[in-house]
């Protein structure tokens, strides 16, 4: 989805990939995963990495693999994001936003 590649984008930015301080403080921790998307991402450097760190290694070698790991990292956060649409979309006290809202018209 265009969800995920804007976060893959997002997290391949080169300020990440360079930054130590960054890595040595988001080792083990993948930004709201849930438990199983934690376990099959850090499984994949025996549990000694950052998620960017993994990240990067993994979009080196292949592109779509680096997308697909954005895509485990991603996923529980966008079925709740769809869940909460769902809930919410008969709610009169929620504002409800579509992209037409953001279109100008010349």
């Amino acid at each position: 989805s265009a969800l995920v590649a804007s976060a893959f984008r997002f997290n391949m930015r080169e300020r990440f990939r360079e930054n130590d301080n960054f890595l040595s403080t988001h080792a083990l921790r993948c930004n709201r995963c849930n438990a199983a998307a934690w376990n099959y991402i850090f499984r994949l450097c025996g549990f000694h990495c950052s998620y960017m760190e993994l990240l990067a290694h993994t979009a080196d070698s292949s592109i779509a693999e680096g997308l697909q790991l954005e895509y485990v990292r991603a996923y529980d956060a966008v079925q709740r994001m769809v869940t909460n649409s769902v809930l919410l979309s008969n709610n009169s006290l929620v504002l409800q936003l579509s992209p037409e809202h953001f279109w100008r018209e010349n």
